[in-house]
């Protein structure tokens, strides 16, 4: 399980790395918060995900009863761990969504539980 928990902190470094208009208290908040949304809702967006094999935003939030920026974090910490591709155009106005990785389950199978 520890390279979950390694793979999760180089993810979210590497998200906030990427944040070059932020401020650096900005990027420390940015940061707290990706951590937070990872540890209270990853594993609840990914089983959502991995049932319904669909990956948007909306879902997110109906279903988690979250805000549209806990959902994007959520979107966004999936992709880079290589579990959903990136939002694919059919066209330049016609959004096809994101796919769900095979990745996806096997990450599932492998977080740890909450009792």
């Amino acid at each position: 399980m520890s390279n979950n928990v390694s793979a999760i902190d180089l993810v979210i470094k590497n998200l906030v790395a990427a944040e070059t208009e932020r401020t650096e208290k900005d990027l420390k908040e940015y940061n707290e918060k990706l951590q937070t949304v990872y540890e209270k809702y990853f594993a609840a967006a990914l089983a959502l995900v991995v049932e319904k094999q669909s990956c948007a935003t909306s879902l997110l939030q109906r279903k988690l009863k979250v805000g549209y920026g806990t959902a994007a974090m959520l979107v966004d910490l999936m992709e880079a761990l290589g579990l959903v591709t990136p939002l694919q155009t059919a066209k330049k106005t016609q959004v096809t969504g994101r796919q769900v990785l095979p990745a996806a389950q096997e990450y599932l199978d492998h977080l740890p539980t909450k009792e």
